[in-house]
């Protein structure tokens, strides 16, 4: 059963540009967080944000590293949002309204149940022939149950850290990709639960 004490919604409207969306679009964006025991809140990459539409039709995305995700689409009353994030109860909103020509902003609070999840930490630089490595910007890591049943995806921007909270005792897959670069895969990442894996790749040229 999903449960609408695990986020909340901040909703406010901007005004934007009709050039920018459209005459007859409006657009949403998702703005997730998790928040831990303590208080502490980070913005979320790689949640599952589906958003339905009064027609029935589906839209759905990824949230990128700073925890974004954004659709572009018809105005109406009674869209209804889901967002789904692994050890996360998932959260879910009716009768949202998109408006024409204006940007829609929704914040989500997931409280995050880590008690029998584990860590995946991944740091990505690049580096051409001798010159030092320097962080990567651009492309994305994917984390994916060996079974292929389940998967985690994050953008790469200049940051130290990728973090990934996933179900422990579960091995996976993990793959770098950045355009100009060679593929960089690991398989069969081991988890367990309050014992961290952190992982430093480096992206070549292809």
């Amino acid at each position: 059963m999903i449960s609408h004490r695990t986020g909340y919604v901040l909703l406010a409207l901007a005004a934007f540009g009709q050039a920018a969306l459209g005459t007859d679009l409006g657009r949403l964006d998702v703005l997730v967080f998790l928040e831990h025991e303590k208080g502490i809140q980070e913005p979320l990459p790689g949640a599952r944000v589906m958003l339905s539409s009064p027609t029935g039709q589906q839209y759905h995305t990824l949230t990128d590293l700073h925890g974004v995700a954004s659709f572009k689409v018809l105005p109406g009353k009674n869209y209804r949002l889901r967002v789904f994030s692994a050890e996360c109860e998932p959260f879910e909103q009716e009768n949202l309204t998109i408006t024409s020509g204006f940007t829609t902003s929704v914040r989500v609070k997931l409280h995050a149940d880590l008690r029998d999840a584990a860590t995946l930490r991944v740091h990505v630089t690049t580096q051409r022939g001798s010159k030092r490595a320097t962080k990567a910007d651009g492309g994305y890591v994917e984390v994916r149950t060996t079974d292929g049943a389940r998967a985690w995806r994050a953008y790469i921007s200049k940051t130290e850290w990728i973090k990934f909270h996933l179900p422990a005792s579960e091995t996976y897959h993990l793959t770098v990709k950045r355009r100009g670069f060679a593929t960089v895969r690991v398989d069969h990442i081991k988890l367990k639960r309050r014992e961290p894996v952190s992982l430093s790749v480096v992206l070549v040229p292809d």
